[in-house]
């Protein structure tokens, strides 16, 4: 089991990846808009599936057993607050940038603006998969490593800020 586990996972990964790189053009106003992928609104919905199948045991069973008032809670629990958050960066997660600023939406949906002339600093967090941009304000903004387009984004960063950024292949 835990080979196939590590394929699918090897799988998944790649197709996410493979996405970042394509191409993506500029608007009218010659902005462009880095999205989140498909497969985390899939995701999500697959994580939201599996958390509310596990309601259907107690249903038809009498819930006598320590493991419905253990697992069903922990099932419930992990499996919706990932479906939840997948769903979250799908909808609001986004990135739209020119050749001055940057906003960034979180996904709550919160909305942050810099510059390019007022970043002074990238740092990238292999764990969460998050590129966090500090400008000289202090202010952060976290950019998931999975948006469609991201290797435009981070040629843009260069050419305007001069810092590197490495993101794993």
């Amino acid at each position: 089991m835990s080979m196939i586990s590590h394929v699918v996972t090897q799988l998944v990964e790649g197709y996410l990846k493979k996405a970042t790189k394509n191409n993506i053009a500029a608007d009218l106003q010659q902005e462009f808009t880095l999205r989140m992928q498909k497969a985390y609104n899939i995701a999500g919905y697959v994580c939201l599936g599996i958390a509310s199948l596990s309601l259907v045991p107690p249903i038809f069973e009498k819930p006598d057993a320590l493991y419905y008032f253990i697992v069903v809670p922990f099932i419930l629990l992990f499996f919706g607050f990932f479906g939840a958050l997948f769903i979250l960066c799908y909808r609001h997660h986004r990135v739209v940038f020119n050749d001055t600023y940057i906003v960034v939406w979180s996904p709550l949906g919160k909305e942050k603006t810099t510059t390019f002339k007022k970043i002074v600093k990238t740092t990238f967090n292999a764990t969460t998969g998050f590129l966090t941009l500090i400008d000289e304000d202090g202010q952060k903004l976290r950019v998931n490593q999975h948006l469609t387009g991201l290797h435009k984004f981070i040629t843009q960063l260069r050419v305007k800020t001069g810092l590197y950024v490495v993101l794993p292949s």
